[in-house]
């Protein structure tokens, strides 16, 4: 009989959840909104909001993909990652192993990157990996935070948000030094090494960034990523972010984005209180005093700052892709109930608690992988939607009189997303409030339209751009909005068409 190590059950577990929760994303296309836009001037635009790493990145990879390629690589990259971080933290029960890599493998975070910028989500699962790499070279090596400060900035060249990732590994990492009875002086020697580690990427990305900038004569883009992170002008308002920080993890936790929202909510509440709890008993059977317990206190009480520190920096400029350190805390939660078990206590109480997690972590996995088919599918009658919608407006735009595809002009006024012509399906209100999730079209904002023409439909359509059709709205001020008759219309050479 072959026998599977604890790292390729982490990988067939990812593949296995992975491909339950987003197969359909995976075999079926559904483009929209940025993943619709991903030739060259996209991934200058990522040099340009500090994700360098994407441009040699997609010169291996290829600019012309299939969501299948990109599934297949995230789902690797991610197991990879997971098994780095049990490692780390030498969580060893199959059970636990099981449950939180199938939640780390469909959260929502990787959902929502699959469903609208699935161009992405292999880079972004890369990052973490890099993260994930960095914080375990660091501990394992003395002089380690100098190779783990190129892995965190590697990883912030692909996506900053898993910067915190690795803050958040590195606080769990000194909890089970802690618990593992370490003594307090080469705790917080092994602390401060993962926190040279860390600032180390941070000057190296810095160091990086100004050099691409240079090379390349790229400006950093001031209203998005880097450049909208702020300065706090008072020590109230820097108050105020530190606890909207904090506010944001609980606020998350007690409104996942999940199917059953509510009864995962109560299995969150459940495992932070049991969380709280088998630390109690652990600091009381393992006698944890004096500094140790200090320390373990102060790090309990950053945890949900250092998991959620990326809110802070950038001035609350967060969303779910940016949130997968969140996802993490359910690892701890494992993490602490197999330390327990571990300990002497009743069997009976071992045997309820194990279930109890087990319980929890269930319904949190449930959830995830029901609201990843939900988001799929809503994804996918869009997509046709607008498959559907966009051939009648190149119909109506060839019974124009003179029109020629691909040489006549063609001015688009408004959006159709605020066109009567749309209807907002029914049983779909819960999803809309999510990242990404907010049309009821692929087509989201001016330059999609060309993009849907040009990649998808493969029709040929020369689309003015945004500001050379807004100076077409005076005239266009008494046409009907589309699909009425006479929306769209020849004026001076030029075809109008009045979306909305």
């Amino acid at each position: 009989m072959v026998k599977f190590s604890r790292e390729r059950r982490i990988l067939a577990w990812t593949f296995l959840f992975g491909l339950l929760a987003h197969g359909y994303c995976y075999f079926n296309l559904s483009y929209s909104h940025d993943s619709l836009m991903v030739y060259q001037d996209d991934e200058y635009m990522q040099i340009a909001v500090g994700r360098f790493m994407h441009l040699p990145y997609l010169r291996l990879r290829g600019g012309f993909y299939t969501p299948a390629l990109v599934g297949a690589l995230s789902l690797l990259f991610l197991g990879l990652a997971i098994c780095l971080m049990v490692r780390l933290l030498d969580m060893r029960r199959r059970s636990l192993l099981c449950l939180t890599t199938g939640i780390l493998t469909t959260c929502a975070t990787v959902t929502l990157t699959n469903a609208t910028y699935i161009q992405d989500v292999d880079m972004y699962m890369l990052s973490l990996l890099l993260a994930a790499a960095g914080g375990w070279i660091c501990a394992r090596s003395r002089w380690g935070f100098w190779t783990a400060g190129i892995f965190f900035c590697l990883s912030m060249g692909f996506y900053q948000a898993f910067f915190q990732a690795a803050v958040f590994l590195a606080m769990m990492y000194v909890v089970k030094l802690i618990l593992d009875g370490v003594p307090p002086q080469a705790v917080l020697r092994a602390g401060l090494h993962q926190v040279g580690g860390l600032l180390l990427g941070l000057l190296f990305y810095s160091a990086a960034l100004q050099l691409v900038f240079a090379v390349t004569g790229i400006p950093l883009l001031s209203t998005y990523g880097l450049g909208s992170a702020a300065r706090y002008e008072s020590l109230g308002e820097l108050l105020a972010y530190i606890r909207h920080t904090y506010g944001y993890v609980l606020h998350y936790f007690l409104h996942p984005a999940i199917h059953l929202s509510a009864l995962a909510a109560a299995a969150d509440l459940f495992l932070l209180v049991l969380s709280l709890l088998l630390v109690g008993f652990l600091v009381w059977r393992q006698q944890i005093r004096g500094w140790s317990l200090a320390l373990l206190a102060l790090v309990l009480c950053l945890m949900p700052f250092g998991m959620n520190v990326v809110y802070f920096i950038s001035h609350g400029e967060e969303h779910y892709l940016m949130i997968f350190s969140l996802f993490l805390a359910y690892l701890f939660a494992a993490f602490l109930t197999e330390r327990f078990l571990r300990e002497t206590a009743p069997a009976v109480l071992h045997r309820w608690v194990r279930r109890a997690v087990c319980c929890a972590l269930g319904i949190v996995l449930f959830g995830s992988v029901v609201y990843a088919g939900q988001v799929y599918l809503k994804k996918d009658l869009e997509y046709q939607t607008t498959v559907f919608t966009l051939t009648r407006v190149a119909d109506r735009l060839e019974q124009l009189e003179g029109y020629q595809p691909g040489e006549t002009p063609v001015a688009l006024l408004g959006t159709l997303e605020d066109s009567p012509l749309l209807l907002r399906r029914p049983g779909q209100e819960a999803l809309f409030s999510d990242t990404g999730l907010w049309n009821e079209l692929s087509v989201t904002y001016y330059e999609t339209y060309a993009a849907f023409f040009h990649r998808v439909l493969g029709y040929s359509i020369h689309i003015l751009s945004q500001e050379q059709s807004d100076a077409w709205r005076e005239r266009a001020e008494d046409l009907p909005v589309f699909p009425a008759p006479g929306s769209c219309a020849m004026l001076d050479g030029t075809a109008v068409v009045k979306l909305s």
